[in-house]
Formats: structure tokens, C-alpha cells, sequence
């Protein structure tokens, strides 16, 4: 009758003892190593008290056990003494009368003996429960004191991981705070080098001449294309100073006073010639320097001049300005112009520029000037009927009442210089049309400043 509690209690023990084991083997670090121990000295509290309680129900079994054995041999000569009363009883009564008494007498004793016996066999089977589970508290006795081991094993090798860290942690912490005043250091004297270099690179601009003049050859005209006639002569073109590529001399037939045949020599000198080889990066390699002197806060100017069919366009924009699309150096074609690659330049060179504290902003206009007449490409109206004049104030020169965009990106660029092209009033390149007549100038401003120095500029590129 008591076995069923002490299994739910056994049940119950080892259900906690499995939790207790599990949550120990969660433990990482030292900040819990005394709670640790703390739930291994309540176990084995636990454990022992449930071994003693076990021990005490064992004993407690086997003395009830005893005392039905005794009450059985006690019934047992109980029915031998009532057997050897019944058989003097026969003597006095009749024979038939004790028989039937003596039966209905055996049956009950029988049937007690055998609730007896059956009660035995259950208390028996009770012990060996008990038995059994006092050998699986043992086992698991024996393996908590393993896993107890381990895990001490384990809390002295974190322990010992614990202090390793902490002495690289300080040895960390001091190398960071060299690195710190060393990089503070290095990043002061980037910013003084960033300053000269940009006192240097205009002097080096300047040395070379704030005006300088190149000339383009374009491969020849084949006969008849664009306007051209067939019968128009060529003129015999050399280069006498393949080296610095400065001079370039013009050959025509000519007739002497006496009219004999001669050949007559022109010969002109300029900061640069490049010949008809010459690639769109070979020009913009020759100008780059001056771009970069835009984010440095000096104003530049580059312009094309020359009649129509030169190369003006070619030069400036390549044979498709970029509309709206990512361009970078990566997908250049070799026939991009001057404007793309400028444009990939200075916002490559400015995002740059932001680890040495700098922050530029940009943002441009485009104007026609025709007939000695200023129009606004970005003006909302197909024709712009405002009067624009040009104005001379605080050291800059800007056209009034004009449209200026904000530019964050190289698209957005892209994107306005395509919607001033379609409002530009140019329908073909002949000498008599419009675009003879008509000139197209665009205005990026760049304006800088370094909130780390407190430097800043401002300078337009036209």
C-alpha cells in the first residue's frame, strides 16, 4: 500500500536531479561558479536525505514483513490448537456436528492464509521495487559525481581562460590607446600634407601658366561628308617636335610673283598639340590637374572653340553623353569626352576626401548664349523670354534670374545636362543653322569645407 507514494516521490527525485544537471552544464564563465556549487551541495542534501528516507521505508517493510510471517505461524498453531480442541470436542459431540464445523473452520483459516500470503507476496515485490530503486539512485549518484567533476574541471579551465583574457584585454587596451594618439597624430599631419599638397599643386598650375592653349587635329573629312566639298584642298600638316608635342606647321601651295609653283610653311606654337591619334584620354590626362584645382577652391575655365564639324562636341561629350547612367572609370568607353570623365573625377576625388574631413556639395546651371543673347536651358517655358545680365559681386561672376540645380550624384548631372540639350535650339550642324551661331555653356559649382581644419572652398567649373 506504500509503494505507490514513495515512486511518485522516487519519479519526482529524478526528474529534479535531471534538471539540476542540465542547468548546471549551462554555466559558462566565472560569474556563476558559486552558484554552481551552491546546487551541488543542495543535490547531494537532496540526494542523501531521499537515500535515507528510501532506507527508513526498506527497514519499515521488512518489520511488517516479519510481523505477517509471525502472525501466520501464529494462526498456524492457532489452527493446530483449534484442530486438537475440535478433536477432543468430537469426543463429546457428535462425530458429523465437528466434521462440518471443523471444515467451515479450515476454509476460513485457508482463506486467510492465503490474503496473508498474497499481502506477503505484494509487500515482497514492494522491497525489491525499492531495491531497484535504491540501485538506480546509487547509478545516478555515480554519474552526478562524474558530471560534478567535469563540470569543476570545466570552471577552473574557464577560470584559468578568464585571467588569459584579462591580461590581454589590458594589453589590448594599452596598445589602442598608442594606436590612438598615434593615428591622432597621423591624422593631423595628413591634414597639414592635404593642405600643402593643395598650395603646391596650384603653384605647380600656376608655374605651368594660368592660360593655356591646345590645338585638336581631327583625322581627315572623307569628301563630301558633312557639308563638305570635294574639291576643297588639303593641306599638308607636320609636327616638328614629336617630343613635347608643342609646335605644329601648316603647309599650302602657293605661287611665287613669278608665278612659279612653291610650297608655303606656317609654323605655330602652343601649350600642347595633339595629333590626330591623340585619344579622348590622352586630352583629359593633359587637363585632369585642372580639375582637381576646382575641389581646392580655384576657379576653371575649359572651353572649346573652332568651326563647326571640328570636334568641339566630340571632345567635350564623346559621341553619346551619358544619360542618367552610373559611370565610372570601370565602364568608360575610349570615346568619352572631357565632361564625363571631369565629372567622374570630381565626385570620385570628394567622396575621397570625406576620411580627411571634407564635404563638397555641387550644383550647376546650363546656358545658351545666341546672338549676343543669354537663354536658360533649365528654365521651365520652351523659350525663356527672361533678361538675363551678367553680374559681377563679391569676387564671382554669375548670370541673374537663372535656374540652379542641386546635384548629389553623377546621374542627376547626367540627367540635366540631357534635359538642356533637348531645350537647346540646335537642329543640325551646318555653317548657316543655328549651332554655328550659338554657344552652350554649363556651370558646375563646388563648394567645400573641412569641419575638422575649418578650411573651405568655392569654385565654379565652366
Amino acid at each position: 500500500m506504500q509503494s505507490q507514494p514513495f515512486h511518485a516521490l522516487r519519479s519526482e527525485g529524478l526528474f529534479s536531479g535531471q534538471n539540476h544537471t542540465t542547468n548546471v552544464k549551462r554555466v559558462v564563465g566565472d560569474g556563476r561558479m558559486d552558484a554552481i556549487e551552491t546546487q551541488l551541495a543542495s543535490m547531494q542534501s537532496l540526494f542523501d536525505l531521499e537515500r535515507k528516507r528510501t532506507e527508513d521505508i526498506l527497514i519499515r517493510e521488512q518489520t511488517e514483513r516479519r510481523q505477517q510471517e509471525d502472525k501466520v505461524r501464529q494462526l498456524e498453531e492457532d489452527l493446530m490448537e483449534q484442530r486438537r480442541a475440535a478433536l477432543l470436542s468430537a469426543e463429546r459431540n457428535t462425530r458429523s456436528l465437528a466434521d462440518n464445523e471443523l471444515d467451515e473452520l479450515l476454509r476460513k483459516h485457508q482463506k486467510e492464509k492465503r490474503e496473508l500470503q498474497d499481502e506477503v507476496e505484494r509487500e515482497r515485490l514492494t522491497v525489491n521495487s525499492l531495491k531497484t530503486a535504491l540501485e538506480q539512485r546509487s547509478t545516478a549518484h555515480l554519474t552526478m559525481d562524474s558530471t560534478n567533476a567535469a563540470l569543476r574541471a570545466q570552471i577552473d579551465t574557464l577560470k584559468a581562460t578568464i585571467e588569459n583574457l584579462q591580461e590581454e584585454k589590458v594589453d589590448i587596451n594599452s596598445s589602442m590607446s598608442i594606436i590612438q594618439v598615434e593615428n591622432e597624430r597621423l591624422q593631423s599631419s595628413l591634414r597639414d600634407a592635404e593642405s600643402l599638397r593643395r598650395k603646391l599643386h596650384n603653384e605647380i598650375q600656376e608655374l605651368r601658366g594660368n592660360i593655356r592653349v591646345f590645338v585638336r587635329v581631327r583625322p581627315p573629312i572623307l569628301a563630301g561628308k558633312q557639308g563638305f566639298s570635294q574639291n576643297v584642298p588639303e593641306a599638308s600638316l607636320r609636327y616638328p617636335d614629336e617630343l613635347e608635342s608643342k609646335r605644329i606647321e601648316l603647309a599650302t601651295n602657293a605661287e611665287s610673283a613669278m608665278g612659279t609653283a612653291t610650297m608655303r610653311s606656317h609654323v605655330f606654337e602652343f601649350d600642347r598639340v595633339f595629333q590626330p591619334e591623340a585619344s579622348q584620354a590622352d586630352v583629359f590626362a593633359e587637363v585632369e590637374h585642372l580639375i582637381q584645382s576646382v575641389l581646392d577652391g580655384y576657379n576653371t575655365c575649359i572651353f572649346a572653340y573652332g568651326q563647326t564639324g571640328s570636334g568641339k562636341t566630340f571632345t567635350l561629350e564623346g559621341p553619346n553623353l551619358p544619360n542618367a547612367e552610373a559611370l565610372t572609370e570601370a565602364n568608360f568607353s575610349n570615346d568619352e569626352g572631357l565632361i564625363p570623365r571631369a565629372v567622374s573625377m570630381l565626385w570620385k576625388t570628394a567622396n575621397g576626401l570625406q576620411s580627411k574631413g571634407w564635404q563638397y556639395s555641387f550644383e550647376g546651371q546650363m546656358l545658351e548664349i545666341y546672338n549676343e543673347g543669354i537663354n536658360d536651358l533649365l528654365g521651365k517655358a520652351e523659350v525663356d523670354k527672361a533678361k538675363h545680365e551678367i553680374r559681377h559681386e563679391k569676387g564671382r561672376t554669375f548670370v541673374s534670374d537663372t535656374v540652379t540645380v542641386q546635384l548629389r550624384s553623377p546621374e542627376e548631372l547626367f540627367t540635366l545636362l540631357s534635359r538642356a540639350k533637348r531645350r537647346r535650339q540646335v537642329a543640325a550642324t551646318l555653317m548657316n543653322e543655328r549651332s554655328s551661331r550659338s554657344h552652350c555653356v554649363f556651370t558646375l559649382r563646388v563648394v567645400g569645407r573641412n569641419l575638422e581644419t575649418l578650411e573651405s572652398s568655392d569654385a565654379v567649373l565652366n
